[in-house]
């Protein structure tokens, strides 16, 4: 997990009015980890000879603009980000899956970033473009072009935490001279986060929780999914496993899970098709009808909105949990 970066000019503001809302000493125990809660993350942001520059979690530095008027957002997380600091009307194009975002033009959101069309990004003249680690496979940058081109490209890597989440937050906010609004984002999460680990401290037993992406698809430490379900007071089950992970439906009968959570809900999809599955009537979590649909976006969107996601994922696994 991402330490405190050190922090000048002006996120000193915005890190006091975020912090606030937290204890000292808040703490967020993960199975392989400890986030401090209170002590919110941030880019470090430092003063070059009379410019601000912003450092990202891959510790890339960016020139912070005067201004922002036009972005391209490839990925519905950053877009989410964006809008939500008031920028919506800002963004000229924006990838496919963004189009649900509220704030957002849809007619903009044409881009499909399995296939980049950098020259048509390139011809619009963006301001900045945000590049998320999704639209890159670690090994190939479509987008090196873009820069070559003059393009400015700023890179937001995969978010692995809610630490991560928050710091992507204070580094859009930043770059897009919005930290106030962006202080505030945080504000928010870190009073839920706050909230849901301070409910879960009463809890008697820690009920073991399957949550499924799809058939056959899960997740372990170091995403923060596993994070939510440890805090709100779970066990993920695969938390031996790393990352994004294939399981068999034997696996999962053996880990016999009190709880299965599902963030799958496509055109069509009825959850409750996972209790007459086969071999899985053994569940216990089957047997008691423990079964939950959860909200895809507020699970899987690295924003702001992962509030949502908290609060629906910790109801579910605490009862004496209240998002009022």
């Amino acid at each position: 997990m991402k330490k405190l970066l050190s922090l000048t000019c002006a996120f000193l503001l915005a890190l006091s009015l975020a912090a606030c809302s937290g204890s000292d000493d808040e703490t967020t125990q993960n199975s392989s980890q400890t986030t401090t809660v209170s002590e919110l993350p941030v880019s470090a942001v430092t003063t070059v000879t009379g410019d601000q520059v912003i450092t990202n979690r891959l510790g890339k530095e960016y020139a912070v603009p005067e201004s922002v008027d036009s972005i391209i957002s490839t990925s519905a997380s950053s877009t989410e980000i964006i809008c939500g600091l008031g920028l919506g009307d800002k963004i000229i194009a924006a990838d496919i899956y963004s189009a649900d975002v509220e704030g957002i033009d849809p007619a903009v959101c044409t881009l499909d970033m399995q296939n980049p069309d950098v020259e048509f990004m390139a011809s619009l003249s963006p301001d900045v473009i945000f590049i998320n680690g999704i639209n890159t496979d670690g090994q190939n940058d479509p987008y090196a072009a873009l820069e070559e081109l003059g393009t400015n490209v700023v890179y937001i890597p995969s978010a692995a935490s809610i630490t991560d989440i928050i710091n992507d937050i204070f580094f859009i906010s930043t770059f897009t001279g919005k930290t106030s609004e962006g202080a505030a984002m945080v504000a928010e999460i870190d009073e839920v986060v706050n909230d849901v680990k301070t409910a879960a401290e009463s809890m008697s037993e820690k009920p073991m929780v399957y949550f499924e992406l799809m058939q056959g698809y899960s997740l372990g430490t170091g995403t923060f999914i596993d994070e939510i379900i440890t805090l709100a007071g779970g066990i993920n089950v695969f938390y031996n496993e790393e990352g994004w992970i294939t399981v068999t439906d034997e696996a999962v009968v053996a880990a016999n899970p009190d709880i299965i959570i599902t963030n799958q809900n496509w055109d069509g999809y009825d959850y409750t098709e996972i209790l007459s599955r086969d071999g899985w009537d053994a569940i216990d979590a089957v047997k008691n009808n423990a079964v939950y649909q959860v909200d895809a976006n507020a699970t899987s969107r690295a924003s702001q909105n992962v509030v949502e996601g908290i609060k629906e994922i910790a109801q579910i696994i605490n009862p004496e949990y209240s998002a009022d």
